[in-house]
């Protein structure tokens, strides 16, 4: 029988049709699409500079009469680039996003061949980053004179639309030409530049900046913070879904969710900032890329609480925060805080009465992970040396040694910080200590930022001694008691639905006969790895 003849043949060719196109292009074809999605932003990663968001700033084209006062293109070229990454730097204060913009004057690519084939890499970098629209730019020129001038700027962002952005600085009404107020002027208008520009890449970052420059502005104590307009550029930002929105991307909108939550604590509105941060939680179940923001987000939770004087609810929370971000040292801090109040004054601060013995371990322990993630935090010190003369639940007395542990964790705060220790000179005062007692006038020292009447985490943050804080304290104040409010209406605020963690998920933390979360019943608590890491953050400090 003749091959053809065979009923198969026409089957068994149909299979290997299907074998080697349709599958082909069914199953291989796929399988590349889908590790260069994942491997390409790992890639991307990895090669950090090459790919990283990138604004050059040319060379600033200058008027002859501003070359006879010793500016050259490359001067002004420079000045807007060290201003311009000032600027991005104020703004990254603000919220944790991280800013991966370069800002320069050159970028040189590297320039190396593939080994066996002769090609040079340059090309291909340049290409790639080309597809992924890196790069920005700006040039322009400054005309007129030192005294009467105008920067003209063009900023090409990466899909290659062009901004013009132009920054007009009237004549000089004194007498005589000044040089300096000439310099302070160009330094001004670069800024002013450099704020436009930031605007037009990342509303975000503006918003950031713009709430960085007002907090510094009025906690100087001229005049009450303004944050409405700031408010709002979150807000809108929050609000949009997309760069056609607002000009923000998802992750941005969580971010300005985020700074909301904060605005909110700067004025006290507590139950406000609950509300945003638990918005971020709420909405990164669904939006992967809200979970970024989710830790930060528990964390301003947590902080609000604590002001409250909610601090078993802010606990809870607050180890949220830890295990989401354990390398974060405000978590630490904020948790040990939360803890340390809980053994000062647990019949007022949420929870049932227990031997402080508990939370006295559980906050040295936290405050020491904080010192630990950062050596050179100074509030962690002072809480720790707090947590520290706490009396041991097994003894109910206070060591020597740890006495002395804690007298050295005050001193460590005040050799971070010298003009910002009022807690710790306050502290030192109350142990007798020679070194500091006649230094004990700091601590009441006038200082603007102290007697601005914002939420006690900030004032403490900024080194404001419980005298400064509160100026009316009574003697349990004094000795490093925290603010809570009246233990019925305490009981009552802080379980209130909408302000604590839901119920869901807090089964693994929490003890099923009362509620509370679990301490171990620990008076023992592990040291830094080193003892000398006090020293060590002070020599580093003072390098610094």
């Amino acid at each position: 029988m003749k091959p053809l003849d065979n009923p198969f043949v026409p089957l068994l060719w149909a299979v290997r049709f299907l074998c080697r196109h349709v599958l082909y292009l069914g199953i291989v074809v796929p399988l590349i699409l889908v590790a260069a999605f994942y491997l390409g932003p790992r890639i991307v990663a990895l090669c950090g500079v090459w790919f990283d968001p990138l604004t050059l700033v040319q060379p600033i084209e200058v008027s002859d009469d501003f070359r006879r006062q010793g500016y050259t293109n490359q001067t002004l070229q420079h000045l807007l680039v060290d201003t311009l990454s000032d600027v991005r730097k104020e703004a990254e204060s603000v919220t944790p996003a991280n800013d991966t913009e370069n800002v320069l004057a050159e970028f040189k690519l590297p320039d190396f061949t593939v080994p066996g084939t002769g090609l040079s890499v340059r090309p291909l970098i340049e290409f790639a980053r080309t597809l992924l629209k890196r790069d920005s730019s700006v040039y322009g020129s400054v005309v007129g004179s030192p005294s009467s001038f105008a920067v003209m700027l063009t900023l090409r962002d990466p899909d290659g639309r062009t901004v013009a952005l132009g920054n007009d600085v009237p004549p000089d009404t004194g007498a005589k030409p000044n040089v300096t107020n000439e310099s302070l002027a160009m330094r001004h208008a670069l800024r002013q530049a450099a704020t436009t520009i930031l605007l037009h890449q990342s509303p975000l970052l503006h918003a950031s900046y713009l709430m960085q420059m007002e907090q510094k502005r009025c906690l100087q104590g001229n005049a009450p913070c303004q944050f409405d307009d700031v408010r709002e550029r979150f807000a809108q930002i929050a609000a949009g879904s997309g760069r056609d929105a607002s000009g923000a991307s998802r992750e941005e909108a969580a971010w300005a969710m985020l700074a909301l939550s904060k605005l909110d604590t700067y004025a006290r509105d507590y139950e406000g900032s609950i509300r945003h941060a638990r918005n971020i939680v709420d909405r990164s179940e669904e939006l992967h890329s809200w979970k970024r923001v989710r830790p930060w987000a528990y964390y301003n939770w947590g902080v609000a609480l604590t002001d409250m004087g909610c601090y078993q609810q802010a606990a809870d929370v607050l180890r949220r925060a830890v295990e989401l971000h354990k390398d974060y040292a405000p978590a630490h801090n904020a948790l040990g805080r939360a803890w340390l109040a809980l053994a000062q004054r647990p019949t007022l601060a949420g929870a049932a009465p227990q031997g402080p013995g508990d939370y006295r371990a559980a906050a040295v322990r936290e405050l020491r992970l904080a010192i630990e993630k950062n050596p050179g935090y100074q509030e962690a010190y002072v809480n720790l040396g707090d947590a520290l003369r706490l009396p041991s639940m097994k003894t109910g007395l206070v060591p020597a040694a740890t006495l002395d542990e804690a007298r050295d964790a005050y001193r460590t705060a005040v050799a971070l910080d010298i003009d910002d220790a009022g807690r710790a000179y306050e502290r030192l005062t109350t142990l007798g200590d020679s070194a500091f007692v006649k230094v004990a006038a700091r601590i009441t020292r006038g200082r603007a930022q102290c007697a601005t009447g914002m939420a006690r985490s900030l004032l403490e943050s900024w080194g404001c001694s419980d005298a400064q804080i509160e100026p009316g304290a009574t003697r349990d104040a004094r000795d490093m008691q925290p603010a809570a409010m009246h233990a019925a209406a305490n009981h009552q605020t802080c379980n209130k639905p909408e302000l604590t963690l839901p119920a869901k998920g807090m089964t693994g933390n929490m003890n099923k006969a009362n509620g509370m979360i679990e301490v171990k019943n620990i008076d023992e608590t592990p040291k830094p790895r080193d003892a000398d890491s006090s020293r060590r953050a002070i020599a580093q400090q003072q390098r610094g």
